[in-house]
């Protein structure tokens, strides 16, 4: 009786590991596919209207001083 007991254990704990690690797996791979990343086009075209006038069209120009 004990036998199975501890074995119904292990295969309760066993299920309960396997659920939680696709369920994690699951919640990754939604947040990466969620995230548009910094080349989406809402956040280019905020650089262009905001940005591009001091630091180029390339975000590499140095600001110009202004006299």
């Amino acid at each position: 009786m004990t036998q199975d007991k501890t074995q119904h254990h292990l295969m309760f704990a066993s299920t309960i590991l396997l659920v939680l690690f696709f369920g994690l797996t699951l919640f990754v791979v939604s947040i990466v596919r969620a995230d548009p990343g910094p080349d989406s086009a809402p956040s280019s075209a905020t650089f262009r209207t905001k940005c591009a006038m001091c630091h180029g069209p390339e975000g590499s120009a140095q600001r110009s001083e202004r006299a």
